[in-house]
Parts: C-alpha cells; structure tokens; sequence
C-alpha cells in the first residue's frame, strides 16, 4: 500500500513536471493559473536544480532532471524496502530501468491530459490563451496525421492519442513485468 502511494505521489509530480516544460516551451505565460500550479507544485525540487543545470535550447531540461530524480529516488526506496535481500547493484541498475518507464509513462499522460484539454478547450472556450499553446505544443506531434480531418473536425490528435494509449496498455506493462522479473532473479 505504501509503496502505490510512494509511485502514485511520483507519478503526480512528474507529470505536472513535464506538462510544466510543455507549457513553458509552448510560451503559456507566468501568470496564467496552469502555470502558476505547475510552479508552486514543482518549485521545491526544480529550482535548486535550475542553477546547477542550464536551459537546452528552447526546453527546460530541469523538468526533466527533476521528473527523473523522483522516480529513480522513489524506485531505490521501494525496492530496498520490499526487496532487502536484492543487491544493492541490482537494485540501482533496477532503479534506473523502472526510472526511464515510468518516465515513458508520465510523457504519455502528459499527452494525453494536453490533447484531451485541447480538445475541450477549443470547443468551449476557443479564446483561451492555453488554446494557442496546446495547438503549439501538439501540432509537431499531429500534422503528420493531418489526413485524418473531415471539414472542420481534425481526428489527427486520435492517432497520437492512440499511440500514447497503446504504449500505456501494451508494450509499457510487458516491459515492467520484464524489469521486475530480473529483478527477482
């Protein structure tokens, strides 16, 4: 029970994380309430990092960083909890595998929270300045899926949708299950 809290709690957080990098990166200003909650729930751990790791490019690397350092923190834990008899090398090694998943896994929600909020949000309030940012962030994303459009509505957000979905469902699962079974060996 413990341990669901400990990945729920980092699952949370690297997904306001990311969604934070995404948002920045697509120009949401400061002051915009999304912003503002991403900050405040991602300052603590962020900007201690910020002056030790420098922007890249247009992306906020930090986001990033920080996501990934909670997992792995997260995953040393709870593995050296549930598992003491493990080595403590397998135990890194572990850590570090079920680290990148997971944060395979937060990108996805990531995307699929963005695209369900553009969908909704360019149907009822089409002036929303976050509009124009989730259009900026997701149309590298959809246009090669543009030829799913029928008159005004465009379906091109459901192939990447689908992708997401299916990296959740399918191929995610097998590949903890993988982890978790050298893990026992």
């Amino acid at each position: 029970m413990v341990q669901k809290i400990i990945l729920l709690l980092a699952d949370v957080w690297a997904i306001v994380c990311l969604a934070q990098m995404l948002l920045q990166w697509g120009g949401l200003r400061f002051d915009h309430p999304v912003a503002q909650f991403c900050k405040q729930t991602t300052d603590k751990i962020v900007r201690p990092l910020r002056k030790i790791i420098p922007p890249w490019q247009q992306w906020d690397a930090v986001c990033v960083v920080a996501a990934a350092l909670v997992y792995y923190l997260a995953f040393l834990v709870m593995i050296r909890f549930a598992l003491p008899f493990v080595s403590l090398s397998k135990t890194v090694l572990a850590a570090a595998g079920l680290m990148a998943l997971n944060l395979s896994k937060a990108v996805a929600y990531v995307l699929l929270l963005g695209l369900l909020a553009r969908m909704v949000l360019s149907v009822t309030r089409p002036e929303e300045p976050l509009v124009a940012v989730l259009q900026k962030i997701f149309r590298p994303l959809v246009q090669p899926f543009s030829i799913f459009r029928a008159g005004r509505y465009d379906f091109s957000g459901s192939v990447v949708a689908l992708a997401a979905w299916l990296w959740l469902t399918g191929f995610l699962p097998l590949a903890m299950n993988a982890v978790s079974g050298w893990l026992l060996q």
